[in-house]
């Protein structure tokens, strides 16, 4: 009696976690969606997938190709904007700096 009971346990378990694996049919259509395309407007869109910041997730962000072009060049802007005012003055040597 005791064996059967504990592979039923053992069953039940093996269909719950067969069924935890299935994915939804909006899971499916987004992992077979293209990767690029032209909506019905005649606009070209590219998908990408995106890692979340602070997870190990990743998001399919799917957008028109002058929106990823203009993405790229307001992120590299924002680089050179950085770079370009990175160099700060050379402190006194009374305050910890090289200058004497």
């Amino acid at each position: 009696m005791k064996k059967i009971w504990i592979s039923s346990v053992v069953g039940a378990a093996g269909l719950l976690m067969l069924s935890a694996c299935a994915t939804t049919s909006n899971d499916e259509m987004a992992a077979n969606a293209p990767d690029e395309g032209v909506t019905e407007d005649g606009t070209q869109y590219t998908c990408r997938m995106i890692r979340v910041t602070g997870t190990r997730l990743s998001e399919r962000v799917c957008t028109s190709n002058e929106q990823w072009e203009d993405q790229a060049r307001r992120t590299q802007d924002g680089v050179d904007h950085i770079g370009a005012h990175d160099r700060g003055a050379v402190r006194p040597a009374e305050y910890g700096g090289p200058g004497g």
